[in-house]
């Protein structure tokens, strides 16, 4: 299971329209047990049939009332051409991106020597240790340094100030807004805290086989996550997460 990554216009997002999806009760008909109450087994091709993108007008409208919202407290006019077809994505394993965070954390708040002397020989992280990191990141008015990684951001927009936005989407969900060039600044300095800790992390790349400890995974998931960053500052394009 993976997350996604992707670098693009926002008109090119594309989500489920659920509502529309048909109604398949138990996974008798495919051969499986029943499934669990809530629960469907929806074939690709009627999933594909209900994919939906927002047209280019209300992401322009919707950006173009974030841009009025937030001039003063961004100090830039917020701008991206939602005209570009650039487009480029990755995955990464879902744990990783949340061991990424944990040594976000680990080193916050307890310092490089001892983040490095405890992560440097560590293969891995209870979820109950993760959870109680999540949720006192999840607490009002938490300050961090890693604000763009640590603070639910699942958009990062063209913009400098290191701050996260919580707003409402062009269709109206709620959704948390960083600054990708933020996000590019402290993946780096946590990158460099990494290859400070063990130099031997830099082995582990985007394609390799399971990093044996917490700090190689990580780093192998900051690895692509830091390339797509570097392009969305470079063609000046949003960048957001599924997950």
């Amino acid at each position: 299971m993976g997350v996604g990554y992707q670098v693009s216009p926002l008109c090119q997002i594309r989500s489920v329209d659920m509502a529309s999806l048909p109604e398949t009760p138990t996974g008798a008909e495919w051969g499986l047990p029943d499934l669990p109450s809530g629960m469907r087994i929806i074939p690709w091709e009627q999933i594909e049939k209900s994919l939906h993108s927002p047209s280019k007008s209300e992401i322009i409208r919707w950006r173009d009332q974030l841009r009025e919202k937030y001039r003063e407290r961004l100090g830039e006019v917020l701008h991206w051409d939602e005209d570009d077809e650039f487009c480029a994505s990755e995955d990464v394993g879902v744990h990783s991106a949340v061991l990424l965070c944990h040594v976000a954390f680990t080193f916050e708040t307890m310092g490089e020597r001892e983040a490095a002397s405890l992560l440097r020989e560590l293969s891995d992280v209870s979820n109950e240790q993760l959870c109680r990191e999540s949720e006192a990141t999840d607490h009002a008015g938490y300050q961090t340094r890693f604000r763009q990684l640590l603070l639910g951001a699942s958009l990062w927009l063209p913009f400098r100030r290191d701050i996260v936005i919580e707003e409402a989407d062009w269709a109206g969900h709620p959704v948390k807004i960083g600054s990708v060039i933020a996000l590019s600044e402290q993946l780096a300095d946590l990158r460099e805290f990494m290859k400070r800790a063990d130099p031997d992390v830099t082995l582990w790349s985007h394609v390799s086989d399971e990093p044996p400890t917490v700090l190689c995974k990580a780093w192998q998931c900051s690895e692509p996550i830091a390339v797509l960053a570097a392009k969305a500052i470079e063609r000046r394009l949003p960048m957001w997460t599924t997950g």
